[in-house]
């Protein structure tokens, strides 16, 4: 890649490790923009931008310390960290990191990030590898680490990629029925004593066991159905 943008917009830094880069004064603490590829390859993984009330370079990056980690990162606090573990596993490849300081306004920096992410697009015919979302063919995306998540219980990294929605946690709580999937987990047996009698529930007890994600929107319907009395 020669140049993202003209150069009397941005000037990046020299490429660097981004294993601890975090650490010391390697990056500012300063907002600004970013980009991400593997080391010995011209192609960028990602670029993003930072800045947002009191994060800067060097926090934003140091959100991606759990891609180094044995199980996959949640999607949160970055966007990037699941797409770079899978990455990392699949190819054992290490990152390096470029950075530009960008004063201004929030609208402004995000406005040279996807100018950035465009002229890259216009040079090389396709997007930043793991920008908008994508993943390593064979991964699928982690959840956010979120506190109903936690409630939850589980958090192994099969976990993190199969877990219901929100919406459908907060279902099955309302309905009562959490704490017999809690059971059911833990191996606890459960039968008619134990008001397991719903046809709904039943029909969808084996689902809730994190085993299908696919029938989410009937499963938190009926949940609501059983909240409701009806």
């Amino acid at each position: 890649m020669t140049s993202s943008v003209p150069l009397d917009l941005l000037t990046w830094s020299p490429w660097q490790p981004l294993l601890e880069c975090w650490k010391g004064d390697r990056v500012p603490r300063q907002p600004g923009l970013y980009r991400i590829r593997r080391i010995g390859h011209s192609d960028i993984d990602y670029i993003g931008q930072t800045g947002i009330g009191t994060m800067h370079l060097r926090s934003r990056l140091a959100m991606l310390k759990g891609i180094y980690g044995d199980v996959m990162p949640y999607n949160d606090p970055h966007t990037a960290g699941p797409a770079l573990w899978a990455m990392r596993q699949k190819t054992g490849e290490a990152y390096e990191v470029s950075v530009v300081p960008v004063e201004g306004s929030t609208p402004w920096r995000k406005g040279m990030e996807s100018l950035t992410i465009g002229l890259y697009r216009q040079e090389q015919k396709r997007s930043p590898t793991f920008n908008f979302g994508r993943m390593p063919s064979g991964y699928r995306k982690s959840s956010g680490n979120s506190a109903w998540i936690v409630e939850a219980g589980s958090d192994s990294e099969a976990d993190r990629r199969t877990r219901p929605t929100r919406s459908t946690f907060l279902a099955l709580r309302r309905s009562g029925v959490w704490e017999v999937i809690r059971m059911r987990k833990r191996g606890v047996d459960i039968d008619g004593r134990n008001g397991c009698q719903s046809p709904l529930l039943l029909r969808h007890l084996d689902l809730l066991m994190w085993g299908s994600i696919g029938f989410e929107a009937s499963l938190s319907r009926d949940c609501s159905i059983l909240a409701r009395g009806k």
